[in-house]
């Protein structure tokens, strides 16, 4: 029997962090960067459409062509007199245009390099030059005389001038969809829509306001969206709604008053730069997705993605500051012309897309023997015995080859524990597999083994490990029980070495610190997000918390190890507390019209406050939701009202996983204050999350009381019902979130109907995603309000947020619009901070508790045969799906968003698609049709 490894755990990772790293990747892949050396700034580059790609360089008064197999030049143009300008290659690749600070532009036959045409009507410096979509027969140009010129190729004839910029016009690009529009950005902070079919007039369509001097602009290729850069700032403008929106045209067809529409097209802001934004260019991702690509002066690149609310993908540094940026069409090649003169080339090798012929391979003898001269097949590698098949009656004969053991495998082989402990205490080894050793070790009995018996030197790596990595919160418990067997050996040796009682004064003084994290209100009357804090009782908070001291008149705080802290001017408070006072009016006048829960006649009911949470990404929406539940809960505890008289809380943001899991949508009738212990629980924690201890605090145990270092003994249980999305944002798979959607309206209905007249009366309260202030998201939020019966809207914050909205529920006269203020302490959390959140709340489901203190289960794995087992992906995957474009024209998906698609276990590639992948237990039977699975509650949770 061979002998079993050390297995080291690998932690499990969110579909959003996986999707991350393969970003990364491709865009690491860009690799071999070449560095080209040039007399003045890199302005301008861009590609060639059609093969072979060359690359039009424009630096000083020249223009250089590269090939894109060598990287070097093969022509070079010096034909101005002035420092060039937007140098560009027409679709046929035959032709290349530039302008310059003169004021002239000039066509140049790229074979020849002969001028084909020489345009002088612009005053001053010519900034942008560009061909005509498709055969290119017209030319665009800007200039810094605040114009806007269509030439015609052929005559070079001017065929409209655009004039209402007042400052210098910087960039401007046709729309690929409509070769009439031109999308123009200025120096005077504005962006601007033009149709050169308009026969008289300005020819300006729309107007909006950037509000920096505008660099680049770009126009995506359906036509229906646009960016522009200035400043640090990039913006996304509707497109589609600025062409129909006519706003310098009168209804008279005359030239109406400049109409300063301001923001109102624009869907997205983005400030991801540091400095000013130079350059903008479309790319594609590794399966052909849309990506946009920004340089700026501080260096960076930012790949953003469209498809994901424009979030930042992977950031590339330079070694200066970014002019000029351009990706080949084939995705082969990035290039980056920088201030300095430098050209950086980055290259990769693109994915094939089918199989290349060639000569054949030369077949060595012994595969000739086999048979693979004559169409047989011959296996070889590490899969041969796999792959090679028997007839009947035949057995398979093959050597497989034997891993090597590891140094700390060999030792554990041979019951040397001591010296297997020691190996992974060394330089270059992981924690993890360290600690997968010790674990190893306590399930063989042999820690003590393993840690007695050692003199000063040798307990030194092994102390100076425990001090750094006992506050690890993945590990805490683990290495809080090997200090525990340390304590116990060496105690009597104790003062006979300073380096060992050094060591373990370190470790007292780390342990130490960690539990004195905590607040504790010495006078006055204080609370945290409606929790009231209790004089002379510690308030513990767990790593990396959030959270606000409100206090009405003034309140002592004994505080420590608080990494920031200050004293707010200003506090929503008061507000929200008007609000709590209203709801709970609301609550008091409300009527049910069931006669099973009173006596009112059926057209005299007054409906309960059904409360929907609007608002950005880090607004506050939670910390008001945990307020208002709590004013209620206690509220509901000084009246002496039935226990099922807790507000019904509603989560539908997806990406936050508030009681189990990121990825769900869940509902619970919250009945127990919600203390702030930590950011993986902000709504309270599940009855699966380990024994809970009741909070507030038992009473009767005075200062005796000692808080206990588990945070999780400090939130209340919960019992959520949990439909499963699977995917970080709502705007994957739109059409399962609302289907979710309705099961969740439908589970709400009936846990208020049920509760009985108290609870009906309660209401519930909404969270939802902050993808859903975002334009797009606004026709979910009618959906969203449709479906729960909200007939109360706040909107957190943002006054465009909350005049959008009123103008959306304008039609439904049962809805109330309220914008309450948002806390000066909220913001946004970054990228990084979201992903060890997820990643922690995961591991809390799995191991207890909160993941950032300790965890109170103990998780086990099972092996369960592939035939015992049905395993299904809802929908078709987001990776796999061709784009609906490369789709037969009347051809639509024969897999549904919320089908049901059913994975071959025993495929080669299933088990790659699975691994680090959490699955769903649906509570469903095995013959349940597709929609009943889908939108069935969740039972549990497993992690491949």
């Amino acid at each position: 029997m061979e002998f079993s490894r050390l297995v080291v755990p690998k932690p499990p990772r969110t579909t959003s962090d996986t999707t991350q790293r393969k970003e990364s990747t491709f865009w690491k892949s860009y690799k071999s960067p070449v560095f080209l050396k040039s007399y003045a700034p890199i302005s301008h580059v861009h590609f060639s459409p059609s093969s072979p790609h060359r690359y039009i360089v424009t630096s000083g008064t020249r223009l250089q062509i590269y090939s894109p197999k060598t990287n070097r030049v093969v022509k070079t143009i010096s034909r101005f007199k002035e420092v060039a300008r937007s140098g560009e290659i027409r679709a046929d690749g035959k032709l290349c245009i530039a302008g310059d600070d003169g004021g002239s532009v000039q066509v140049f036959d790229i074979n020849s390099r002969a001028i084909l045409r020489t345009i002088r009507a612009h005053k001053q410096a010519v900034h942008t030059t560009k061909f005509s979509p498709g055969a290119g027969t017209q030319i665009l140009t800007t200039s810094s005389d605040t114009t806007i010129r269509l030439f015609d190729l052929s005559t070079s004839a001017a065929l409209r001038t655009f004039s209402l910029h007042t400052d210098y016009v910087r960039t401007a690009a046709f729309v690929p969809s409509a070769p009439s529009l031109v999308f123009s950005g200025g120096y005077d902070g504005t962006v601007r829509l033009w149709d050169a079919r308009v026969p008289e007039g300005s020819g300006q369509v729309w107007m909006g306001r950037h509000g920096k001097p505008v660099e680049d602009v770009l126009v995506a290729p359906s036509g229906t969206m646009a960016l522009s850069a200035g400043g640090p700032i990039l913006r996304v403008w509707d497109l589609l709604g600025a062409s129909t929106s006519r706003g310098a045209i009168g209804e008279d067809g005359d030239e109406a008053a400049e109409r300063d529409t301001g923001a109102e097209m624009c869907v997205k802001a983005l400030s991801n730069h540091q400095k000013t934004i130079t350059s903008l260019c479309w790319a594609e991702g590794e399966l052909g997705e849309p990506r946009v690509l920004s340089g700026g002066l501080d260096g960076l690149v930012k790949v953003y993605d469209p498809q994901e609310n424009w979030r930042v993908r992977h950031t590339m540094r330079y070694g200066g500051q970014v002019m000029s940026l351009a990706v080949s069409p084939n995705s082969s090649h990035l290039v980056a012309g920088l201030s300095d003169g430098s050209l950086s080339i980055r290259t990769r090798v693109p994915a094939r897309k089918g199989a290349t012929t060639g000569a054949p391979e030369q077949l060595s003898y012994d595969a000739i023997l086999a048979g693979a001269g004559s169409g047989g097949v011959v296996y070889q590698g590490k899969g041969a015995m796999e792959g090679l098949g028997t007839f009947a009656g035949e057995r398979k004969v093959g050597k497989d080859r034997k891993r090597k053991l590891l140094e700390w495998d060999r030792m554990l082989k041979d019951f040397r524990y001591g010296d297997a402990l020691d190996s992974v205490l060394r330089k270059g080894i992981t924690p993890d597999t360290t600690f997968a050793l010790l674990t190893e070790l306590i399930h063989r009995d042999g820690l003590p083994l393993a840690l007695a018996n050692r003199h000063d030197l040798s307990l030194e790596p092994i102390l100076k490990f425990l001090v750094k990595h006992i506050t690890d919160a993945r590990h805490c418990i683990l290495a809080c029980d090997v200090a525990s067997v340390l304590i116990e050996i060496y105690t009597p040796t104790l003062g006979l070495s300073p380096l060992v009682d050094g060591l373990f004064s370190r470790l007292r003084r780390r342990v130490s610190e960690e539990l004195e994290f905590q607040r504790e209100l010495t006078g006055g009357q204080a609370e945290v997000f409606g929790f009231e804090l209790v004089p002379g009782q510690p308030h513990p908070f767990g790593d990396e918390v959030r959270a606000a001291v409100w206090t009405p008149n003034g309140a002592e705080l004994e505080m420590s190890r608080a990494e920031t802290n200050y004293v707010a001017t200003e506090s929503p408070v008061p507000a929200y507390l008007n609000l709590h006072l209203a709801l709970a009016r609301l609550r008091l006048n409300s009527r049910p019209s069931n006669p099973d829960r009173s006596l009112s006649l059926p057209d005299d009911e007054i409906p309960c406050p059904r409360i929907m949470v609007v608002g950005e990404r880090g607004a506050g929406k939670s910390s008001l939701i945990k307020s208002l539940v709590n004013w209620r809960v206690r509220e509901m505890t000084g009246s002496g009202k039935p226990q099922n008289a807790g507000v019904v809380v509603v989560n539908l943001d997806v990406g936050e996983g508030s009681w189990t899991m990121p990825g769900t949508l869940s509902l619970v009738n919250m009945r127990a204050l919600l203390p702030t212990t930590t950011p993986t629980a902000p709504l309270g924690t599940t009855i699966s999350s380990g024994p809970p201890v009741p909070f507030p605090l038992p009473t009767g145990l005075g200062n005796e009381w000692k808080p206990n270092p588990s945070i999780d003994a400090y939130a209340p249980p919960l019992n959520p019902l949990v439909f499963w999305h699977g995917h970080m944002s709502p705007n994957v798979n739109p059409a399962l979130y609302e289907h979710l959607l309705k099961r969740v309206g439908k589970s709400l209905r009936r846990k208020l109907e049920s509760g009985g007249v108290e609870a009906w009366k309660a209401g519930c309260i909404v969270d939802t995603p902050g993808e859903w202030a975002e334009k797009r998201g606004m026709a979910v939020v009618s959906k969203a309000v449709r479906e729960l019966e909200v007939n109360i809207l706040l909107v957190v914050g943002n006054e465009r947020l909350y005049v959008e909205m009123s103008k959306l529920m304008a039609t439904n006269k049962t809805v109330t619009v309220v914008r309450v203020p948002k806390s000066d302490g909220a913001s946004e959390p970054d990228l990084a901070y979201q992903t060890r959140i997820k990643d922690a709340q995961i591991r809390s489901h799995f191991y207890g508790g909160p993941a950032l203190t300790q965890g109170v289960l103990s998780p086990f794995s099972i092996i369960v045969k592939f035939e015992d087992l049905l395993v299904f992906r809802v929908g078709e995957s987001a990776e796999l799906q061709a784009p609906s474009s490369a789709l037969p024209i009347g051809a639509s998906r024969t897999v549904a968003d919320t089908g049901l698609l059913p994975l071959d276990l025993l495929h080669p590639r299933t088990p790659s698609e699975l691994l680090n992948r959490i699955l769903a237990i649906p509570q469903a039977e095995d013959d349940a049709g597709e929609e009943a699975i889908v939108a069935s509650p969740v039972m549990g949770f497993v992690f491949v």
